[in-house]
């Protein structure tokens, strides 16, 4: 941490990014460490190279938001990634760390490669925005408004589950308490993140949900969706966020997966537990990770082979 701070000290030019398909917990923290960084006069590009999700508009700062380009962003004295286990999983980070001079990486994933010059990687941490408010609260002892707030109070109901999973420490309600404190609206959030759905997306939950399928014993359930189906109801990718918890969910199911075919031969896969099964040694199998308890991969085969491998990963496991 000393050397990150006389680091940031001596910079000017920093860029933050976080990774692919961005949720609530890697826009937030993005978009709160930039606030500060700003509030210290530094010169910050928030990178975000995909879609931000709708439910995500209503973040103070996005308008920071923008798309890695080479040819304008040039160089940069620090790189921070945020939430992310591997550089492969930051879009275009292969050009971005070329222009960087150091890599500073901030996570809370046990399946995190430590890829960073710098690695501040807790994983006790609920989420990425924890560890972040702990950095400018502890570290940088940047003040923390209102906006800055309500970012990070966003990264913490998003990864914790408005703070249901496991998780959920006695430390992530004690930042959230001190957050509370800067003026967050928790409604307003909770109406963004959990109330605010497209009819559309629900009509695509509806006919998802139909077409779920359990295997052994019905401990594992695997909802499987393609670009037919979100094309029928006008709906993309990030539309389908949260329909893992409806499978998961189901009484005697101890693991919920979804399997999404985004291109030929290339499978993303999601994976959720109850209990003790480990999804982040399930996924590790097929070159993915994440958490105990949440983690994905993408497998490079079709569809029907996919959740074969899956069905048999699982059985084995059980076994």
């Amino acid at each position: 941490m000393n050397r990150l701070l006389k680091l940031i000290n001596e910079s000017n030019e920093i860029a933050i990014i976080a990774h692919v398909n961005p949720d609530g917990d890697s826009v937030s923290s993005i978009l709160a460490l930039g606030l500060a960084l700003r509030k210290v006069n530094k010169q910050v590009v928030t990178i975000l190279n995909d879609s931000l999700p709708k439910k995500l508009f209503f973040l103070p700062a996005k308008e920071h938001l923008t798309v890695f380009d080479v040819k304008k962003h040039s160089k940069f004295d620090i790189c921070f990634v945020l939430d992310c286990g591997s550089k492969s999983r930051v879009k275009n980070g292969e050009k971005l760390f070329e222009v960087s001079k150091t890599i500073v990486n901030i996570d809370h994933h046990i399946s995190n490669e430590n890829f960073g010059d710098i690695n501040i990687v807790d994983l006790d941490a609920s989420s990425t925005s924890e560890i972040i408010y702990n950095v400018l609260e502890n570290d940088l002892e940047i003040p923390i408004d209102r906006d800055i707030a309500t970012c990070l109070h966003t990264g913490l109901m998003s990864d914790t589950g408005n703070f249901t999973y496991i998780n959920t420490t006695s430390r992530t309600y004690y930042i959230a308490s001190k957050l509370l404190e800067h003026g967050v609206d928790i409604e307003d959030i909770s109406y963004h993140l959990y109330q605010n759905k497209s009819l559309n997306s629900i009509k695509l939950l509806g006919n998802v949900l139909e077409s779920i399928d359990f295997y052994l014993d019905k401990r594992l359930a695997i909802i499987s969706f393609t670009d037919k189906q979100l094309s029928k109801y006008n709906a993309s990718y990030l539309d389908t966020s949260g329909m893992i918890d409806y499978a998961r969910d189901i009484s005697g199911v101890e693991v919920a997966i979804t399997l999404y075919e985004f291109e030929k031969n290339k499978v993303k896969v999601s994976a959720r537990s109850k209990k003790r099964f480990d999804v982040n040694y399930l996924t590790n199998q097929f070159g993915g990770g994440g958490h105990k308890k949440a983690a994905g991969a993408i497998i490079f085969s079709s569809l029907k082979e996919a959740k074969e491998k899956l069905v048999a990963s699982v059985e084995k496991s059980f076994r």
